[in-house]
């Protein structure tokens, strides 16, 4: 589960839902740096945001990538 959020809502439901050790909750947070002072996504422009996703979304896969040793194509 990718969580972009310093609450951390998502994460916590999803956790309570499945149960604790059958999710992997990965905080974008200290990927991107940003951010962490605004709550609504409105508040920054739509094309930063789709910009810095597909930045944290590379980073996600080549972390992913590297602890499975599985490619990107081969995950889906």
């Amino acid at each position: 589960m990718i969580d972009g959020c310093f609450l951390r809502c998502h994460g916590r439901i999803l956790k309570n839902l499945i149960g604790d050790g059958k999710m992997v909750q990965i905080d974008t947070l200290p990927l991107h740096k940003k951010y962490s002072d605004i709550f609504l996504m409105d508040d920054v422009p739509e094309a930063e945001r789709k910009a810095v996703a597909r930045q944290v979304a590379d980073k996600v896969i080549a972390m992913l990538e590297k602890e499975t040793g599985l490619r990107a194509a081969e995950m889906a």
